[in-house]
């Protein structure tokens, strides 16, 4: 760091005590002022007085999104009423519905309660169901494994259908398989371009 220059102030929101107590004692040695927040309610709170240059922001610890906290913490944009799932669950299915009507009510609502805030990121760009992919089982489309594999480490139909979500309970043992075929045929293709490179 530039001795000339005052010390940066880093913003640290991660709700593990240890971790959070070892980030700021390294960023302390390394000169930079910081404040430790264990949850995103106490970073947004924080930020308007502290006025931080950079936030590091734990996704367990953020409120909706790691992206959503950030954008409050640095004050970007008006927050919405109902923009986040934790300010009133109902009024978020409204808005995720009118942005995405194609979607249908169940899915929307199922989407909404599994992904939160992230359900923008698991949407992306499509506009219409079909831009979801084919549904693999009922109310599951290719677009949200692909999520599911990318952004959260699911590697199997176990994952998918018993660990990150409840589906399986729901699921027939014939759509279940389904999920599993779609699955290993993904990791075949993985193993084969990995294999090819």
């Amino acid at each position: 760091m530039d001795s000339k220059q005052p010390p940066a102030r880093v913003l640290i929101c991660e709700d593990q005590k240890d971790a959070a107590e070892s980030l700021a004692a390294l960023l302390l040695l390394q000169g930079y002022n910081v404040l430790v927040c264990p949850d995103g309610r106490c970073a947004i709170d924080q930020a308007p007085q502290w006025r931080p240059d950079a936030a590091i922001i734990d996704a367990d610890a953020a409120l909706s999104s790691r992206y959503q906290t950030l954008l409050e913490v640095k004050g970007i944009g008006p927050r919405v009423a109902g923009s986040r799932p934790d300010d009133d669950f109902q009024r978020f299915v409204v808005a995720v519905q009118a942005r995405h009507p194609w979607l249908g009510d169940s899915l929307a609502r199922r989407l909404a309660r599994a992904y939160g805030g992230r359900i923008a990121k698991l949407i992306g760009d499509a506009q219409s169901l079909a831009d979801m992919g084919a549904e693999v089982g009922p109310g599951l489309h290719e677009r949200e494994l692909r999520y599911l594999r990318t952004h959260e480490w699911a590697l199997s139909a176990d994952d998918v259908l018993w660990r990150r979500s409840k589906l399986g309970l729901h699921y027939t043992p014939q759509q279940r398989d389904q999920v599993d075929a779609w699955m290993r045929s993904r990791i075949k293709t993985r193993a084969l371009h990995a294999v090819k490179s």
